[in-house]
């Protein structure tokens, strides 16, 4: 992002600060501006807008001889008109002697009749001395200055000036998505309407009736006592979390029940696309799929990989990520119908499938794989490539194809990226192993921490930088997490371990 250095006006300071991802400036009280009214002087900064003085004209050209008979006179007061000051001017006829001097050897009055004021700011009716018209004033009387941003304009000295309109009422707050949408206290006025600064707010808990939810994790009943390493759900009242020993654990909005398909190996994995579109894998390569009543066997994966992470982008479609059991490497194979085609491997450092790994795709030819220890691998629909070999990630997720998100297997931290190979890095503060993320926004993405040594914590980033969630006391390291489009986030680990929040 560049830095804050382009102020809306001049009446702003050069430099100023990022305020959620929004560039707020210094307003600079008695600054000299420009209002972009040629007829002001001494523009100056005030009460968040630049107000000028209107320009007095009161300085006419010289009385001239035009001719031997003719002398031409000036209004002694103006009107300015595009920065210039124009004035009324009289041709008269000498009648009683010739124009010598610049004047007429005669009544310089005699043929002008002062009813031709300069503005509204002067009476209708001036008199004539020397041959030049002056005008009353009419002080106090309601005028249009011109400037939109003032009000109460008025006559003075036959100058029309107004006010400067005050900006104090900005919109009331409301929700954008799970985010907080503000208003800066004091506006500026811009032809006439007020406009504030807006300041979006992330809600880790999201937003109702234009307020941040109040935050809050809670443990539930798992009614295992198993590692879970994965959850996923089709709504918040429909909830997966699957792990060893073949646990299966449903949530259906109040309860959670096991619900296990028929196989006693660990469960790593488990993502859908709807309640009767669910998969889950085991580390044998062994692909179930729940219809929405009960668990079958979908396909069976060579026995030579060591499989971790899936990902379903359709009825019956998905991708599967691993490792190789003989040697380091990072494969990524696709299913569709039952039929499982291998994509392609890569070496790569690995840890075993336990330690961590995800899926994700926007598309069949946008696909990202982070198996623990390894780098993040990218298939484009012909290739699997390693376009970040400088990160070691073991979870990943994202929002579009431009917006994704790796957490570190290596040491703890997030990493964004925004164009597909630049990756920018944010500290979660915590000593631990990243081992999933989700969100429902680039402004609204966690992810569960298994913390070095013991124990488990959340992160939020909200577009700007990274918080710690307080938990519950004692929470076991986490292994997965899920967040639900309407705003609850589930995360599971081990001991059977479940929390939901925030």
């Amino acid at each position: 992002m560049g830095g804050c250095n382009s102020p809306p006006s001049g009446c702003y300071a050069q430099s100023g600060s990022c305020v959620a991802g929004t560039c707020q400036y210094a307003f600079i009280e008695g600054a000299s501006c420009d209002d972009g009214n040629a007829c002001t002087v001494a523009d100056t900064c005030t009460m968040g807008s630049c107000i000028g003085t209107p320009k007095v004209c009161n300085a006419p050209p010289a009385t001239v001889c035009i001719s031997g008979t003719t002398l031409r006179t000036y209004d002694a007061s103006g009107s300015c008109t595009s920065g210039v000051c124009v004035y009324q001017k009289h041709d008269i006829t000498c009648t009683g002697g010739p124009c010598v001097n610049n004047a007429c050897q005669n009544d310089p009055c005699a043929n002008i009749t002062c009813n031709s004021p300069p503005s509204s700011c002067y009476g209708a009716s001036g008199s004539c001395t020397n041959g030049s018209c002056t005008y009353p004033f009419q002080n106090g009387i309601a005028c249009d200055d011109g400037n939109a941003c003032t009000v109460n304009d008025t006559c003075n000295a036959g100058v029309c000036a107004g006010a400067p309109k005050v900006c104090n009422t900005p919109p009331p707050n409301v929700c954008n998505g799970s985010s907080l949408e503000s208003y800066a206290a004091m506006g500026t006025c811009s032809a006439g309407t007020c406009g504030y600064s807006a300041m979006l707010t992330s809600c880790a808990a999201g937003c109702t009736n234009a307020q941040c939810n109040a935050s809050g994790w809670s443990t539930l009943t798992s009614n295992t006592t198993n590692n879970l390493w994965s959850v996923w759900g089709s709504s918040s009242s429909a909830v997966w979390a699957v792990g060893d020993f073949g646990t299966a654990d449903f949530y259906n909005g109040a309860t959670w029940q096991l619900r296990s398909p028929p196989t006693p190996e660990a469960l790593l994995s488990v993502h859908g696309t709807a309640s009767n579109n669910v998969f889950t894998v085991t580390g044998s390569g062994k692909v179930y799929k729940w219809n929405g009543t009960s668990w079958a066997l979908h396909s069976q994966l060579s026995s030579s990989y060591d499989y971790a992470g899936i990902f379903v982008d359709g009825v019956d479609s998905l991708w599967i990520g691993a490792g190789y059991t003989g040697g380091a490497t990072t494969s990524l194979f696709r299913s569709v119908g039952g039929v499982v085609t291998f994509v392609g491997s890569l070496p790569e450092s690995y840890n075993s499938p336990d330690g961590g790994a995800s899926l994700w795709a926007s598309s069949p030819t946008d696909v990202w794989v982070a198996i623990s220890g390894g780098h993040p691998a990218h298939y484009d629909g012909t290739s699997l490539t390693h376009p970040v070999p400088s990160i070691s990630a073991a979870a990943v997720w994202g929002s579009s194809a431009t917006n994704i998100f790796f957490g570190s297997s290596s040491n703890a931290g997030i990493i964004y990226e925004g164009s597909g190979t630049s990756f920018t890095s944010f500290s979660d503060g915590m000593n631990g192993f990243i081992t999933a993320i989700s969100g429902t926004s680039p402004s609204r993405v966690f992810g569960s921490v298994r913390l070095f040594g013991s124990g488990g914590a959340i992160f939020f980033y909200d577009g700007v930088g990274v918080t710690q969630e307080t938990l519950p006391a004692g929470t076991a390291g986490l292994e997965g997490i899920w967040a639900a489009s309407t705003g609850e986030v589930f995360a599971v680990g081990r001991g059977g371990t479940i929390l939901r929040g925030p």
